[in-house]
């Protein structure tokens, strides 16, 4: 019997490491073509990411008859929770557009909103009203008044948003499971190319009751008491909430809620983002700022 030379057992031995490395890079991909990157494992993803973002942008737009709304805003979670919100709003009348654009910042017990800008029409014969003594000045809402709902509107979207600790996100993510709280059809899913992004865009149907229980610990979880009267059983009944859900497959975030058929659209981006927002020091309340308005408005008549 001829025995292998050393030259051979070294091509033989290379020869199996190259075919071994070849093997384990195929096993990865075929991982992560058909599991990490599935259907069902990314939109789950995109529901546990959600509840462990430093931050996220949400962009949301309403076209109507008689005007419309853009409203973009930016949550920061963590030792600092806080929501920064311009809303863009344009009415059109019969005297011409009514344009104004406030900034909201939304705390978990306070809101802060001030009027950046207001262009309203001439009415005829009367001079163009002067808004400036108005603008850039913060109008305070405090708890007790209702203030932290601006907050929670953020927080308590289709999707909750936050920064959890593993637990409480587990706590949440079971809700949402075990109440099927988003009941999906994975086999309905499109697969769409949007700004040069892979993303999934999935038709639920969100089951009201289940909805309002996960919406409930989450607001006792925070301790924002917002959702102490909220009764989930009275919702046993309700007809689930139809949307789209898109998220990308790489990031497995969320990109996009579309309510219903054409309906309206939220977009969300800048994931884990942090701005230097500082709550404003001096201010008055926003009933006085409303006032002022109504004053200047009157005035005009």
């Amino acid at each position: 019997m001829v025995k292998p030379d050393r030259d051979e057992k070294l091509v033989y031995i290379k020869t199996s490491m190259i075919l071994g490395v070849i093997l384990a890079i195929f096993l990865v991909w075929l991982w992560w073509a058909r599991i990490y990157t599935s259907k069902g494992n990314v939109f789950n993803a995109m529901l546990s990411n959600s509840l462990s973002m430093y931050g996220v942008s949400k962009e949301v737009s309403q076209d109507g008859a008689s005007g419309k709304m853009t409203q973009v805003s930016q949550a920061q979670f963590g030792a600092v929770n806080i929501v920064d919100i311009k809303t863009d709003i344009e009415q059109t009348t019969e005297q011409g557009d009514v344009k104004v654009t406030t900034r909201t910042l939304a705390t978990p017990t306070e809101d802060f909103v001030r009027y950046s800008s207001i262009d309203m029409p001439t009415a005829e014969g009367k001079a163009k009203i002067d808004f400036s003594p108005l603008l850039n000045e913060w109008g305070r809402t405090s708890k007790v008044e209702g203030g932290g709902s601006t907050f929670s509107q953020a927080v308590f979207g289709m999707v909750p948003f936050g920064n959890l600790p593993a637990d409480k996100r587990n706590q949440l993510l079971n809700i949402i499971h075990s109440k099927d709280v988003y009941k999906t059809d994975f086999s309905k899913t499109e697969i769409k190319n949007e700004n040069g992004r892979i993303v999934y865009a999935y038709p639920v149907e969100v089951n009201v009751q289940a909805y309002a229980e996960l919406l409930k610990t989450y607001d006792e979880m925070l301790g924002l008491k917002q959702m102490e009267q909220l009764n989930p059983d009275d919702y046993a009944s309700a007809e689930p909430i139809k949307a789209t859900l898109t998220a990308d497959k790489l990031s497995r975030t969320l990109v996009k809620i579309v309510y219903g058929e054409g309906g309206q659209e939220e977009s969300f981006s800048g994931y884990g983002v942090h701005q230097s927002v500082e709550v404003p020091e001096t201010t008055t309340s926003r009933q006085e700022i409303e006032s002022k308005l109504q004053k200047l408005l009157n005035g005009a008549q």
